[in-house]
């Protein structure tokens, strides 16, 4: 038994030394991206093989499993470094995220949590036209609606409580897939609102319209003050295109201070991973970030406090 242990215990290393090295390339193809994702995940498994590892004596061994351990741990730090605030009612703006799953009926658990959380704006991913009958009772709360049903998963719509300045539908892709431009005010700024949903990388062509788009994404963050960026932006914040797309969009994560927050598969942990995502320009403030229920998709909803504040 201690020899399969001894065995399980070095070779599991060996596989997450290789799995954080493939993650290395992910800025160079969609296979490798992959392996990004799972930043948390080899955090705490490094920790486990590098004790298991010293205990029985294979020093080299769990020497360099801490050289793979430290950039991992420092991929998911910021995650936890960011203040964040006691009192959410500072918030004047809330926001909320669910991607629904096309397959998804489950309108009464969906409708909770909507009625529960209350947000000011209300973003929907995978939106097909069922959804607006089966949510009529709540989505007559919110006077002002923009959506572009689908029968694919690429469906999308905003409702809003908040007035509604203008509203337009993009195509930041080749593949036609729509996103939605809101703006509004609040305290006297005009505040713009990007309602996103990039395919998932797991192709090479779906790899360079997600990129593609996220690109665009980026460009306009870059033009727009005062921009929320909300949406299944399907990748997690440890790739480089997540960090690209900061940079160039002059962007921040709202879930600087509030951990991780995984949302995406509801049926898999200990491997989910957070791939719904509220970015904002550097003048708004995050106050509270949280993930809700399970709705009956495969993608936990995110609501956001913010604080748009009069310049």
């Amino acid at each position: 038994m201690k020899k399969i242990l001894r065995f399980v215990l070095q070779w599991g290393a060996v596989m997450l030394i290789i799995a954080t090295t493939l993650g290395f390339l992910g800025r160079f193809h969609w296979f490798f991206e992959l392996f990004t994702s799972f930043k948390l995940q080899y955090t705490f498994s490094l920790l486990i093989a590098i004790i298991g590892l010293t205990l029985i004596k294979k020093r080299i061994l769990a020497l360099i499993c801490m050289v793979f351990f430290i950039p991992n741990l420092l991929a998911i730090l910021p995650s936890y470094s960011a203040s964040s605030y006691d009192n959410i009612n500072l918030g004047n703006l809330r926001v909320t995220s669910i991607n629904l799953l096309s397959s998804n009926h489950n309108y009464t658990q969906v409708e909770s949590y909507i009625n529960k959380v209350k947000p000011d704006i209300l973003v929907m991913e995978e939106f097909q036209e069922h959804w607006q009958q089966g949510l009529k009772n709540t989505l007559k709360d919110y006077s002002f609606q923009y959506a572009v049903p689908r029968i694919d998963n690429f469906g999308i719509a905003i409702f809003s409580k908040t007035k509604l300045n203008s509203t337009k539908t993009l195509t930041l892709n080749q593949a036609g897939i729509p996103s939605l431009l809101c703006s509004f005010l609040i305290n006297n700024e005009e505040v713009y609102l990007l309602a996103t949903h990039p395919p998932p990388p797991i192709s090479s062509s779906k790899y360079t319209i997600r990129s593609k788009q996220l690109n665009e994404i980026g460009a306009l963050g870059a033009k727009l003050k005062n921009l929320i960026v909300i949406g299944d932006l399907n990748l997690t914040p440890y790739c480089y295109h997540f960090d690209n797309l900061l940079e160039q969009g002059h962007l921040k994560d709202t879930r600087a201070g509030f951990g991780i927050q995984p949302t995406w598969p509801t049926w898999g942990w200990p491997f989910s991973i957070p791939l719904d995502h509220c970015l904002t320009s550097d003048d708004i403030i995050t106050i509270n970030r949280s993930v809700g229920p399970d709705v009956g998709s495969d993608h936990y909803p995110i609501t956001i406090d913010l604080l748009i504040s009069s310049l």
